[in-house]
């Protein structure tokens, strides 16, 4: 028995040693990769970068991969669509995307195919839409009418010192190309040919949309001579828009069509003017329509739900209706009495709102997952925008988000100083937004159930930013595309379109590579530092030796204490006499620079400069 007792424990005693010698290798590991990151950090990316290729390549280095890829860049696949674009667009399949460019002869819309070589159509159209089944598209075209090239050779002939002759020349071919618009569609199968004309005679159309089977087109426009409103109406395509048909007999103006998943169901804005463009009104071929998805301010405007089967609409109060893509879900937002207002409806069900949210702070652009159960936006807790998630189907009206995680149904989606614009669902479970100011955003993943967030989009340089412009994803969310100057070059105007693959990564040795280049860029870059430098070098650690990062802290805390340092506010005038006198304790004679602003709506206030 004693004997098998110390057989037990030598057994246990060598089980527990193996454990602990494989746990160790495993645990310098990671202090090797902490190590490698607080150098990163810190600015020395020569140790960083050169400490992150060791860990990847010893035993087990392999779990640190995810984390090395997007510290440094990009986890995801990403590939150049196109060297220049703008107002992009995906299908809903993700087999194409589309862009447009400005050239000397106008805007000419691209389809490139994603895969398969990448063929491109150029269209010379704009407003491009696809179709659900993403195998054809539908945009406006304008035929090149003799009276129109003349109209043009016009305006190219007269002299700019002539304004009156200009904006006359200018509203001719205004007029003779609003004439001369009309609707094509193209068939992206083998992208190649023309698109086949839809002449509606006198109807000028505003904007449309595909049914959501993609047999039928919706045009909002207007017939000529109409005033008081304008139509919307239904074209099959299969009978080339011979015998068009109105959706409804609603009055007033039509507007931003959107087909519901289902078939059942169209909505449309209702704009406070015409979004046709009027013979001799100027401006551009859109107008009166919605915008952007934001909530429109304190007055609201309305929209509309059409069934298409009986016919029957509902008028609705409230601002940028959105629609879940399974058609079972609109939400919207209103003003009332000094709240923000999101409702819901559950449209196959009663198309009756609801009251899912409230808030007196400011909101901004906001989205609908594609089950319909949430609501993503971004709301201003007091200068800085950040995210929330709405559930569409709380019952009782919640409180308002205040700073903390959640309050009600309104859970914090982000905590970053940076502002949160922009989100969109690409699943239910996934939002992409964009973090920071216009010069330089960079979008993000954030999973709604644990809150995690990952960088989405980077150029996988050290020190270049890659500012993003645009996003645009496909209906499952597996594929987005962006508008990017990932070059790092923010001079010149081409700014390149990209598409992001969620279901592809990066492999190991296109890490090591994207590693191993900043490594040799670093190098050369410190080579020369230290070259240029030399003759100062030592006058420079000099005088860098004195700087003491304590006292520095202790400056930057005092200020702080003091508050807000806006001149309207109290801790103006004390962190004013605090520069003063710690920059005259080192010696230096400061000086006041007085001065009287006048706040908007108030009385001067005077304050100072410390030179």
């Amino acid at each position: 028995m004693h004997r098998l007792l110390t057989l037990c424990l030598l057994a246990l005693l060598f089980v527990t040693s193996s454990v602990v010698a494989a746990q160790q290798p495993q645990d310098e590991l990671t202090r090797r990769f902490e190590d490698a990151f607080f150098a990163w950090d810190s600015g020395d990316y020569i140790d960083g970068i050169q400490g992150f290729i060791e860990v990847l390549n010893a035993p087990g280095g392999d779990r640190f991969f995810e984390e090395i890829a997007l510290i440094t860049g990009e986890l995801y696949v990403t590939e150049e669509v196109a060297a220049d674009g703008r107002s992009i667009r995906i299908s809903p399949d993700g087999a194409f995307a589309a862009y447009e460019t400005r050239g000397e002869d106008g805007v000419t819309t691209h389809v490139t195919r994603l895969k398969g070589g990448g063929q491109t159509l150029d269209i010379d159209g704009t407003g491009l839409i696809f179709a659900p089944t993403g195998d054809r598209v539908a945009y406006l075209a304008i035929t090149e009418t003799d009276e129109l090239v003349a109209a043009r050779a016009q305006l190219e002939t007269t002299g700019p010192d002539d304004r009156d002759a200009v904006r006359e020349a200018q509203s001719s071919v205004r007029d003779l190309e609003l004439a001369a618009t009309h609707i094509e569609i193209t068939d992206l199968t083998s992208l190649g040919g023309s698109g086949a004309a839809f002449e509606m005679g006198n109807f000028s159309e505003a904007g449309m949309a595909f049914s959501s089977d993609g047999a039928e087109l919706f045009v909002a426009g207007a017939w000529e001579g109409t005033a008081d409103g304008n139509d919307l109406i239904a074209i099959r395509l299969d009978e080339g828009g011979a015998n068009p048909r109105n959706v409804t007999d609603f009055a007033g103006f039509k507007a931003n069509p959107v087909a519901i998943a289902g078939g059942e169901y169209i909505l449309y804005t209702i704009p406070p003017v015409s979004p046709v463009p009027r013979p001799g009104a100027g401006g551009g071929r859109f107008g009166g329509g919605r915008g952007g998805r934001g909530p429109g301010g304190p007055t609201n405007g309305r929209f509309a739900l059409v069934d298409l089967v009986s016919g029957a609409t509902w008028d609705f109060e409230g601002n940028s209706p959105v629609v879940s893509a399974d058609g079972s879900t609109v939400a919207f937002a209103a003003s009332a009495d000094g709240d923000t207002v999101f409702s819901a409806m559950d449209v196959t069900v009663d198309p009756q709102p609801r009251e899912v949210f409230r808030t007196a702070n400011t909101v901004g652009t906001f989205e609908i997952s594609p089950s319909g159960d949430r609501l993503v936006t971004q709301m201003r807790l007091r200068e800085d925008w950040e995210l929330f998630l709405v559930d569409t189907a709380a019952e009782d009206a919640p409180g308002s988000p205040t700073a903390a995680a959640a309050e009600g149904e309104a859970t914090r989606l982000t905590v970053e100083i940076q502002h949160d614009l922009a989100p969109r669902f690409l699943t239910d479970h996934l939002v992409l937004a964009a973090i920071g100011e216009g010069r330089h955003r960079r979008s993000y993943l954030y999973e709604v159930n644990t809150l995690e967030r990952t960088r989405l989009f980077h150029n996988n340089t050290v020190r270049t930013i890659a500012p993003e412009y645009e996003w645009r994803q496909s209906a499952d969310g597996s594929k987005v595309l962006i508008v990017s100057e990932r070059d790092g070059d923010t001079v010149s105007p081409e700014r390149a379109v990209y598409l992001i693959d969620l279901g592809r990564k990066i492999g190991k040795a296109d890490l090591l590579a994207r590693l191993e280049t900043g490594l040799a860029g670093e190098r050369t870059l410190r080579a020369h530092g230290q070259l240029m430098f030399a003759p100062i070098a030592d006058d420079v650690r000099a005088a860098v030796a004195d700087v003491s990062m304590s006292r520095l802290y202790k400056y930057q805390k005092d200020l702080f204490d003091f508050g807000s340092k806006n001149i309207t506010r109290q801790g103006n005038a004390p962190a004013r006499q605090y520069l003063y006198d710690t920059y005259a304790g080192f010696g230096y004679e400061p000086a006041l620079q007085w001065f009287e602003p006048r706040p908007r709506g108030g009385e001067p206030i005077r304050t100072a400069n410390v030179l």
